[in-house]
């Protein structure tokens, strides 16, 4: 091993010095950095080229190779030699039986130089035939009353005394699986050489449609002679009440094969049957998604050790329900994120409440105790300690306690305290105290029962997740609160967009995007990660869905996400208001089902990838033809349903309106979408559906030049998706839009909908001023409000919380404090004041539309207490390197540009000149400044 290990560190010194600065890096098999378990039989291989900033560089050729050994000396495919400058290819049908492949990239750029990558590998998964000897063990759900344990399976099995040169273990659920091998909890190890566990696993699915199993390479935990496997079965998104009105809270379901060759090539294979036995004695007593975990430390999982002699074991029932098709695990991972790690930043023990003259008065505060992770403090019996972790956040709490057996925590989150302790002001307990009416009937309980360790006692929940800031606990009797850390739980997707400006409530608005983003991109984008809802919400998707691509790489998440919703696609074509099907939403409304069209472009585009196209074609066209139905007496081009419209909307718009506006904008996506898949009659066609449902909207909406609905939405709408016909049409459009926000004092009045589109169409249409005016507003509703009232993350509605008023009076119950939708405006930031836009034609930035536009306004033009943004700077990953855009005013009011154009990438600058011209400029690879 350390022979290889040398020759290949010498093979990449040679490389790195024959290329002279270019490097391949960043290899991943469908978007996964050394992946377990890959399910396409073609997966598709990624890369990006680096040259070190070099000017008009590019990827003159590339060739894909695979191996089956890490010497790279058997290849088993090779793409050849591609001419072009594309950083992707799809593989060649593979062996999907576990096996491990090498993998390589060579790149040569129009210098001549040449550059091998590292050798990075995948593991393939397993075919449907493999399954046929396994049979679906069933599992008790739990139920909230009877917390009476998780249920676990196990099975001894015995290896014979050959050398095993790969084991491979592919499991599957329904409902959220751990599994556990000779006493250890089984997790993979990351591209860093890390061991690390992927939870809630497998995630949340459509399993009307397609249940995913997870592969484990168990090589070095399966020993030669007796071995124990053991898995441990919650709710999860299959059980619960969370998915309740879909599958009717089934029994639960466990399905493994264990996969072994030797050296002499032989195999051997162990599967669930009915020789597994079944209990309940883990220390998991109950877990489910909305609702929390218990956990009893006094037991342990000595259960899934060889020779342990447990009593009440039975054998394992098989499941009796039906289980159409197993796939493998698709999409980022759920994980413990460790790089966004919360601390308590106060701690506030009270106990009994003060008068204050309000319903439920205040708090009576007894201490403040220091939380060091040391000595920690006495929390006791009676007493209720208030944990701020200063942060809004996704996840669950890390507890080190000290205590004796059998005494028990329980912990409640909020996101926010109560303020007055009034119902006045939507309180729900004295002031001070943590606030949980919003949350609904989710319970969001986490019981921990410890088993009295003299040394303390670490713990964390893995059944469940909780959406807060505030942890509330208390305890059955006297317990040493040693720490307690915030886990960040979501979908490892890589974050590497940046930006940051001179105003710094901006700044920590766009952290705010950033964190609600983290916290509800958990398995699907879910609208909120608190209350008893947590939906995949195809509204808030599709209108956020370019704002995340520029902070994180979204292709995968956004990709299994796209399978989810064609798996929920009613057979008339309509598209759900939220996939997976949940608790919650109807079909065919506008704005919601239209993602299923608006998602696969917007990816296509960010990251020029055409297969997110091919594979969701039949489904928007399917979509397109529902569309065409909705016909009624009066007009032909209706558009999805009404029944959310502009949601929640300062002024309201006939959701009518909006319906046809969006339909005329998925019709003009599918004729690009058709060009960019070289159809030959469906670009025409959609082409010509999209002009007369605007000749129809002008006739519906348009009065003697001017629009008859009058909201900010209403001119947005019609602007941004160009509903109208002629030069006074859009003049009329844009002094009313102007006029509407001037004398609304410079606040937004838009919902969901108009917000995605505000800034971006103020700033098309040369009102970049107006859109500065609302982004630094900060009156309520507006972004800065929120900020300025100490929000962490994107509040649900504009008026969540009022100062001096409480918390939302009339929708409390929809009133999330983490809720990316408004988030939207980080797309602006981006595409707009940094100028960092693709070209739809040249997708995945290959070439650039750089048009930044800076804070032009005059002091005079300043809304009162407003400042001028005087420099901002961001950058994000293309998928051919980092993009790099700044802008700065100097002390003349001179305006200064620093670019870095990625490698491979070319743009075109739009500079504006002091006369107001705009003068374009082409740019190619390298760093520029002006």
């Amino acid at each position: 091993m350390k022979k290889l290990f040398l020759m290949l560190c010498v093979c990449s010194c040679h490389l790195m010095m024959s290329a002279a600065g270019l490097t391949v890096t960043n290899l991943r098999v469908d978007g996964a950095l050394r992946p377990l378990g890959v399910g396409q039989e073609q997966p598709i291989f990624t890369w990006t080229v680096e040259d070190g900033g070099l000017k008009g560089v590019k990827q003159q050729s590339f060739r894909v190779d695979v191996y089956s050994n890490p010497r790279c000396s058997k290849r088993v495919w090779t793409s050849r030699n591609q001419q072009g400058s594309t950083s992707w290819t799809l593989g060649p049908e593979l062996d999907c039986d576990g096996t491990v492949y090498y993998w390589r990239v060579t790149a040569w750029d129009n210098k001549g130089r040449q550059c091998i990558s590292k050798i990075s590998s995948f593991i393939m998964g397993m075919k449907d035939l493999g399954w046929s000897d396994a049979k679906w063990l069933k599992g008790n759900r739990q139920d909230w009353e009877r917390q009476d344990g998780a249920t676990v399976l196990r099975k001894q099995f015995t290896v014979q005394g050959k050398k095993i040169l790969k084991a491979r273990l592919f499991a599957s659920a329904l409902g959220v699986f751990d599994v556990y091998m000779n006493g250890q909890r089984l997790g993979r190890e990351d591209h860093e050489g890390n061991y690390v566990y992927d939870e809630l696993k497998a995630g949340c699915v459509d399993y009307r449609t397609v249940v995913p199993y997870m592969t484990f390479d168990v090589t070095d935990i399966i020993k030669k002679g007796n071995n124990m496997i053991g898995a441990q079965l919650t709710n999860g998104w299959w059980s619960g009440d969370i998915a309740a009105n879909v599958y009717k809270k089934p029994d639960l379901a466990f399905m493994a094969k264990i996969y072994i060759m030797f050296s002499d090539s032989t195999e051997t294979a162990f599967v669930t049957d009915n020789t597994w036995e079944v209990n309940n004695c883990g220390p998991v007593l109950y877990g489910d998604i909305y609702n929390g975990e218990t956990y009893d430390a006094r037991r342990d999982y000595a259960w899934t050790s060889v020779g342990n002699q447990s009593s009440g074991w039975k054998p394992a029932e098989l499941y009796q329900g039906k289980v159409d098709s197993i796939s493998a695990f698709y999409g980022p991972s759920t994980m413990i994120r460790p790089q966004y790690e919360q601390t308590v930043k106060k701690v506030t023990v009270w106990e009994g409440t003060k008068q204050t003259g309000t319903t439920y008065g205040a708090i009576n505060v007894k201490s403040t105790p220091l939380l060091d992770g040391k000595k920690g403090f006495v929390l006791h019996k009676g007493e209720t300690a208030i944990f701020d972790l200063g942060q809004n956040m996704v996840g669950w709490p890390e507890l080190t306690v000290q205590g004796n057996s059998g005494a028990e925590i329980t912990c409640h989150f909020g996101e926010a305290l109560n303020d007055d302790g009034s119902e006045a002001h939507v309180n729900d307990g004295p002031a001070g105290s943590v606030y949980t009416k919003n949350l609904r009937t989710a319970k969001a309980t986490l019981r921990y029962i410890l088993k009295g360790d003299a040394k303390g006692e670490t713990y964390h929940p893995t059944q469940t997740y909780f959406g807060f800031r505030y942890v509330s606990m208390t305890a059955s009797e006297d317990v040493t609160i040693i720490d307690l850390k915030g886990q960040v739980v979501g979908a490892d997707i890589d974050e590497y967009g940046t930006f940051e400006c001179s105003d710094e409530s901006v700044n920590q608005l766009y952290q705010n995007i950033r964190w609600s983003a983290r916290g509800n991109f958990l398995s699907i984008p879910t609208d909120c990660p608190q209350r008893d809802e947590r939906l995949g919400w195809t509204g808030d998707t599709q209108i956020f869905s370019r704002a995340a691509c520029y902070s994180a790489d979204m292709r995968t998440f956004y990709r299994k996400w796209m399978r989810d919703l064609r798996s929920c696609q009613r057979e008339d074509g309509a598209v759900p208001d939220v996939a997976p099907l949940g608790r919650y939403g109807n079909y065919g409304n506008a704005g919601w089902g239209d993602a299923i069209i608006i998602v696969p472009w917007t990816v296509y585009s960010m990251y020029d990838d055409t297969e997110i196209l091919d594979e969701n074609f039949d489904a928007m066209t399917h979509y397109m033809s529902w569309l065409q139905s909705n016909i009624d007496d009066a007009y032909s081009f209706n558009g999805a349903g009404t029944e959310y419209g502009d949601w929640l909307a300062f002024e309201e718009l006939d959701p009518r309106y909006v319906s046809v506006c969006y339909y005329a904008y998925v019709a003009d996506l599918m004729a690009r979408i058709s060009i960019v898949l070289g159809k030959d009659e469906e670009p025409d066609q959609y082409n010509a559906l999209s002009s007369a449902i605007r000749e129809e909207f002008r006739k519906r909406y348009v009065i003697g030049h001017h629009l008859t609905h009058k909201s900010q939405s209403a001119y947005v709408l019609a602007l941004h998706f160009n509903m109208l016909e002629d030069e006074i049409d859009y003049e009329n459009a844009k002094k009313e839009l102007r006029e509407k926000i001037v004398s609304n004092g410079y606040k937004l009045t838009t919902g969901f909908l108009g917000t995605a589109y505000l800034c971006p169409t103020l700033s098309e249409y040369d009102m970049n001023d107006l859109a500065y005016d609302l982004l630094l507003q900060t009156q309520q509703p507006s972004w800065l409000y929120e900020v300025n009232h100490g929000a962490t993350t994107v509040w649900e509605r504009w008026d969540s919380f009022t100062e001096g008023e409480g918390f939302n009076k009339h929708e409390w119950n929809m009133n999330s404090q983490n809720h990316y939708a408004n988030g939207v405006i980080a797309e602006w930031l981006y595409r707009d004041m940094l100028g960092m836009g693709a070209d739809y034609e040249d997708a995945g930035f290959h070439h650039i539309v750089l048009a930044p536009k800076p804070d032009m306004r005059s002091e005079s033009e300043l809304p009162p207490g407003q400042k001028r943004i005087d420099w901002a700077r961001g950058s994000f990953m293309t998928p051919y390197g980092l993009f790099s855009s700044e802008w700065r005013r100097d002390k003349d009011g001179k305006i200064h540009y620093t670019f870095e154009i990625p490698f491979n990438c070319k743009a075109t600058f739009y500079r504006t000149m002091p006369t107001g011209t705009v003068l374009p400029m082409e740019l190619e690879t390298g760093k520029w400044s002006f």
